[in-house]
């Protein structure tokens, strides 16, 4: 099992009752691991160092008792900030209209990178339009499955159709 899925596990619902998300996990580094836990509001408001603090806190705890990680590491607890990580499925349904960049695991039409917006989320499928390289409009549905990498990008929002899009402040 991942890290990503074992500190959802052992932690997930304590961080819920107080109430946060686990967005993202990553473990990077050799010599000194540093557990990276980016955290958000499940009432959408913002991060504040204070609800990083607490939040480490509680994570030190839940950590020094389940153990799930051989060696020392360094835990280092964030907010998404405005390039958030897209990771879960409400992400894309909560941040509809936004300007996204991502990866796909497969190339589809000769691409695996796509910059646009996201349109719709049905499903286990996110609908983004975007300018493919031959400067033609796209409208795309990805099975979630195939998403390797997704995050908003509020500066690389193309113009699709002379329309902007959303500009939604993200809380």
């Amino acid at each position: 099992m991942s890290i990503e899925n074992t500190l959802d596990l052992i932690a997930g619902k304590t961080l819920e009752t107080m109430g946060y998300e686990i967005v993202r996990v990553h473990l990077s580094g050799k010599v000194r691991p540093t557990l990276q836990v980016i955290i958000d509001k499940l009432d959408g408001s913002g991060i504040s160092v204070e609800d990083c603090i607490s939040v480490s806190h509680t994570l030190s705890a839940i950590l020094d008792v389940e153990d799930p990680i051989d060696s020392s590491y360094q835990l280092e607890v964030s907010s998404p900030g405005e390039d958030r990580p897209l990771t879960k499925l409400a992400h894309y349904e909560r941040f509809k209209g936004f300007p996204i960049k991502m990866e796909t695991s497969l190339p589809l039409n000769g691409q695996r990178k796509f910059i646009g917006n996201i349109i719709d989320v049905i499903d286990q499928t996110v609908t983004i339009t975007y300018v493919a390289p031959d400067q033609s409009i796209v409208t795309q549905a990805f099975d979630i499955s195939m998403i390797t990498k997704a995050r908003l990008r509020p500066e690389e929002s193309p113009k699709i159709n002379n329309v902007s899009p959303n500009k939604r402040k993200i809380k």
